[in-house]
């Protein structure tokens, strides 16, 4: 124990009481918060742990066993108090060691290593899944907010500047009297292309409010960092200068040289107070830093990374897009976007990197002219008025059902994913497309990740909705987009919550605001705070679902008509082998029914 000569000072374990003291007070606030906020409806009244919540919490308390435990022992070998021994392991297992305590017998040193050892790893997985619980859980949720605020910003700004055209449906309210004498197949095709683009614009949207997210996220967590680098400096320096003089320089000092887990050794508290407060201020300050490292991978050193890769592309290392293209990008980006504004298409690799626009490629499409043929089909989409028109219609074929059936026809359909492209007649052909389809997504689900979630295209979510009965193409299903949406405000006259307002499902917000929605709006499917791959297994799980609850529900009606000898009209569709196969099921059913009874008899 140090402290000055003829003074009274407080124990370690003085100190370590108040900073108890302090946590409970803090807990016990925040429970306050948490309840008031349940009782106002802005969070949720049910209250369950994760499992991610509760490793946490194992793992914390483990953690802290262990280092009281190794405390124990070692003050015990070592004729250390047991403080003092506290102290020296928060020291160890934080890896900063100073050097002011080390074990110097054999058997200190000889357990030292098998110690630290595993304290490390255990403290390592404490930070990590302090690190994915803060992170991952937080970045959805602020996701969501961050997305919602853009989105309604954009919308609100697009609205009074006039350039709202593309969030308007193409048969609208004021629709009918411009577009009366247009085909219809024209104004499907316009309104496919005006969702596409709608759909780019949300894409926008969510790739800005991403952007936005990670910087805030960055400046919180640098902000955390240097307040407990300042504030930390500030206290060490007053419970230190009466034993060795620190300035606040030194103890600065001596807070980078921890953080940083240098550990020099030349300044370490010997104070009561300033080794019980390390020990709290390093398990606050850790995770800290390993968060901001986090951010800064995503944030700064992505910068950095692209700015090089960047510099290699218009200097020695010309990219895949050609110097020019990739020189004229910069220039772009450079000058705000003043200077070549048009469109990038084609490049072709090379120092030079020839480019071809979007108008020279438009109109060498229309002339005919030869080129790379290979390269304007795959750029060629449905949606284009030159688009390769897809294969003829085979819905309805009587001639050659069996065609539809083929499991190559099948597995074509399934792999296409066209939305122009008609969906099977036949229902064994839609179920079969709607498995591929739930295996396929369910493998993207799983293989993707939380910092990298699937996302899909236009083409992509386009197929999906048409899988699950929405058509991009029909405008009567499609609305303009608000700048905010409050849930049921309009219904009841009172704002709800934001978390029940983003808690709330695709069916649910359709029920609330109308069958009509919009990309941009609050109720697109790309504002939720699940992702894509889960939200259209879930739809496509529901349809099919109830494709065969449909179709069971038919069969018991068939059965029924058959056995009661009534003829319907649904049995009248079916072609004479399922009808032969269905009677000989009724006649089966039948036979059971007559032994049943008489087994009863006897």
């Amino acid at each position: 124990m140090h402290h000055p000569v003829d003074e009274f000072v407080w124990s370690q374990a003085f100190w370590y009481g108040m900073w108890a003291a302090i946590l409970y007070f803090l807990v016990a606030s925040l429970m306050v918060v948490t309840v008031y906020g349940a009782y106002t409806d802005h969070y949720s009244k049910d209250f369950q742990l994760t499992n991610s919540q509760r490793t946490l919490m194992l793992q914390t308390v483990m953690v802290l066993i262990y280092i009281l435990l190794g405390a124990l022992v070692f003050s015990t070998i070592e004729s250390w108090q047991y403080l003092d021994a506290v102290y020296w392991a928060a020291v160890t297992l934080f890896t900063v060691g100073f050097g002011d305590f080390a074990p110097s017998t054999v058997l200190g040193r000889a357990l030292l290593m098998p110690y630290s050892l595993i304290g490390i790893i255990s403290l390592g997985l404490v930070i990590g899944s302090i690190r994915s619980l803060v992170l991952e859980r937080g970045r959805r949720k602020l996701d969501v907010r961050m997305v919602e605020k853009k989105r309604s910003k954009m919308v609100k700004t697009m609205t009074k500047k006039g350039d709202d055209e593309i969030l308007k449906p193409i048969r609208g309210e004021e629709g009918p009297e411009l577009i009366a004498n247009v085909p219809e197949e024209k104004l499907r095709r316009a309104e496919f292309e005006r969702r596409q683009a709608e759909f780019n614009l949300m894409r926008h949207i969510q790739h800005e409010a991403g952007v936005r997210r990670r910087w805030l996220a960055m400046a919180v967590s640098t902000g955390t960092w240097f307040v407990l680098w300042l504030v930390g400096a500030k206290i060490f320096m007053e419970f230190e200068k009466p034993y060795q003089s620190w300035t606040y320089f030194d103890s600065f000092y001596f807070i980078f040289v921890t953080l940083t887990t240098i550990g020099y050794g030349d300044r370490t508290p010997v104070s009561n107070g300033g080794r019980s407060f390390f020990v709290f201020w390093a398990l606050l300050a850790l995770p800290t830093m390993t968060v901001l490292i986090s951010n800064a991978g995503d944030t700064v050193v992505k910068v950095i990374r692209d700015s090089t890769l960047t510099l290699g592309n218009i200097t020695i290392l010309p990219g895949e897009r050609g110097f020019k293209n990739d020189f004229r990008r910069v220039l772009h980006r450079l000058t705000l976007g003043f200077l070549f504004k048009e469109k990038v298409r084609k490049t072709v690799p090379g120092f030079t990197g020839a480019t071809e626009t979007l108008e020279v490629r438009e109109h060498r499409h229309q002339d005919g002219n030869s080129g790379d043929s290979d390269d304007m089909t795959r750029t060629s989409t449905p949606t284009s008025p030159n688009a390769i028109p897809p294969p003829p219609d085979t819905r309805g074929d009587e001639e050659n059902p069996a065609q539809l059936r083929s499991p190559a026809i099948r597995r074509s359909l399934a792999a296409d994913r066209d939305p122009n492209k008609p969906l099977p007649a036949n229902p064994t052909d839609y179920h079969y497309i709607l498995i591929s389809e739930i295996a396929a997504v369910t493998h993207d689900l799983k293989s993707s990740t939380s910092k990298n979630p699937k996302r899909y295209t236009f083409n992509e979510w386009a197929w999906f909705l048409k899988l699950i009965g929405e058509d991009e193409s029909n405008p009567e299903t499609h609305r303009k987009a608000r700048p905010r949406q409050n849930g049921s405000k309009a219904k009841i006259g009172s704002k709800p919550s934001p978390r029940k307002f983003y808690r709330r499902t695709f069916t649910q917000k359709l029920e609330e605001e109308g069958e009509k929605w919009s990309w941009v709006g609050s109720q697109s499917p790309l504002m939720g705070s699940i992702e894509e791959s889960e939200w259209i297994l879930e739809r496509l799980t529901q349809r099919l679902r109830e494709e065969l609850a449909d179709l069971r529900r038919k069969e018991r009606e068939e059965r029924t008509g058959e056995m009661y000898g009534g003829e319907g009209d649904e049995g009248d569709e079916g072609d004479e082998g399922d009808e032969g196969d269905e009677g000989d099921a009724v006649d089966g059913e039948q036979e059971e029914g007559v032994e049943r009874i008489d087994e009863k008899k006897t």
